[in-house]
């Protein structure tokens, strides 16, 4: 209901939007359901696209690619730790890197070397040993005899030079004897 203009109470028709009746009536006609005219809808050459519904997009697509990488790579490190507990984990990349021969040529390198004799070669064996031992660290050090095997090595240092300052000179005073006293029974 449309009121003359000049009557009293009343203002005056406005057109929406700045269209007069006709123009708004044939642009309601021809919306969709989006609401939208269309010729906005329709993708024409004339076309002006919106910036921020652009970037939404892309901000939309860049999460979802990202929010299936972590829930991928979730999964992938997580199904085999469930279902093949024994097949996965630092203890089988430790045993199949060969951790245990590897400490075991170091208990044998350890034996020799406490026989090595004058004390000068042992020292540099023992150098060589540490190297060994700090070469192997990265793959072995949470092997359990890692640990023991550092304090096997300070145990037979010790005991070299224990046999050194006690025990040689007197196996070397009892060899004299016996040579001084010789078969004089």
């Amino acid at each position: 209901m449309v009121t003359p203009p000049g009557a009293r109470g009343t203002q005056p028709a406005r057109p929406c939007l700045g269209r007069t009746k006709d123009e708004h009536e044939s642009v309601v006609e021809t919306q969709g359901q989006s609401g939208a005219p269309e010729q906005d809808r329709a993708r024409g050459p004339g076309r002006r696209v919106d910036p921020a519904l652009v970037g939404r997009r892309v901000a939309l697509a860049i999460y979802a690619v990202l929010a299936v990488w972590v829930m991928g790579s979730g999964l992938a490190s997580v199904v085999p730790q469930i279902f093949w507990p024994e097949a996965s984990g630092p203890e089988v990349a430790m045993h199949s890197s060969g951790c245990g021969a590897q400490i075991e040529a170091l208990v044998t390198s350890l034996e020799e070397i406490a026989l090595v004799r004058p004390e000068s070669l042992r020292r540099e064996r023992f150098a060589a040993w540490d190297e060994s031992y700090l070469a192997i660290e990265a793959s072995c050090e949470s092997h359990p005899a890692y640990a023991s095997l550092y304090h096997a090595r300070y145990a037979t240092q010790t005991a070299a030079e224990r046999h050194d300052d006690e025990l040689a000179p007197l196996l070397d005073e009892v060899r004299a004897r016996a040579r001084a006293s010789g078969d004089r029974r």
